[in-house]
């Protein structure tokens, strides 16, 4: 046991392992009782389940504020500011439009204006697109997400059907990290049962019970929104429950987000546009 140990020491999930004995049935023999020494009672491994409980889910936690810190400095990077953003143009059109408010006969100010305004709006919708891109990308992370989850959930199952005739030290092991890649992914937690099934759940629904398995799934017609089986959405903790977060909030439809300054945008977009098309000469009346 101290040679298995030693070779997985460095093997991703290893529990180091501990033989449990106890001592051998006595030999009576004419002399009285005789001991026949110890015998292997059983092979348990050092692991605490509450000890279990609380590092995947302060995971979860991590993972699900990790992902959110990497978007929300990837849309800082997006806008630019201050050096080569928005502020930057709005810094060269103003002094523009005051030019011109005192000479505003002269068509090489109002060229300028112009000039200004379609630098303005190409800064703009160069942030929207990037914004755009990084929810396809959040998007995307999100379905990988669910798949390796998914992936998990069906190994846990599988371990669970012969779990009636005891799980091997090593297929424990390989159990556990299952729970803890789904803890990492989605934030689900698990039940040891009487019999010694694991049950898992997340966003208080059960995903494996037994053998049973109930996959998620993403649905393509609502960003971020993810299905549990035939109960609909669920939220998600983890990476995933970051992704969702960052689809459905962060860079999504609510106001508290980064949407309402999306809807700004196309707003000054439209009025921008509005101004490029005027000619050069009507810039005096902006």
């Amino acid at each position: 046991m101290t040679s298995h140990n030693i070779a997985n020491a460095g093997t991703a999930g290893y529990t180091r392992q501990r033989v449990e004995r106890r001592p051998g049935t006595p030999r009576n023999t004419v002399y009285g009782p005789m001991g026949t020494g110890v015998q292997v009672a059983d092979i348990t491994r050092s692991r605490d389940s509450y000890t279990d409980g609380r590092v995947r889910s302060t995971d979860s936690a991590a993972k699900s504020l990790e992902i959110r810190t990497e978007f929300g400095q990837r849309s800082e990077d997006a806008f630019a500011e201050p050096d080569n953003g928005v502020t930057a143009s709005l810094g060269r059109l103003w002094p523009a439009f005051q030019s011109l408010g005192q000479k505003p006969g002269d068509d090489a100010l109002g060229t300028q204006v112009l000039s200004s305004l379609e630098d303005l709006a190409g800064r703009v919708n160069q942030a929207r697109g990037e914004l755009g891109n990084l929810k396809a990308n959040a998007l995307q992370r999100l379905t990988n997400e669910i798949d390796t989850a998914n992936a998990a959930m069906d190994r846990i199952a599988e371990l669970n059907r012969i779990t009636p005739a005891g799980l091997a030290p090593d297929l424990a092991d390989e159990r556990d990290k299952a729970l803890d890649t789904l803890a990492a992914t989605i934030g689900a937690t698990s039940t040891m049962l009487p019999d010694g099934k694991i049950r898992v759940a997340v966003g208080g629904k059960t995903i494996v019970d037994g053998d049973y398995v109930s996959h998620l799934a993403v649905d393509p017609a609502n960003d971020g929104t993810v299905n549990h089986g035939a109960t609909g959405p669920v939220q998600l903790g983890g990476s995933a429950g970051g992704l969702q977060t960052v689809v459905q909030s962060d860079l999504g439809i609510t106001s508290r987000g980064l949407p309402s300054h999306a809807n700004r945008r196309d707003d000054v977009v439209a009025r921008v546009d509005v101004l490029q098309n005027l000619d050069p000469k009507a810039a005096e009346h902006l």
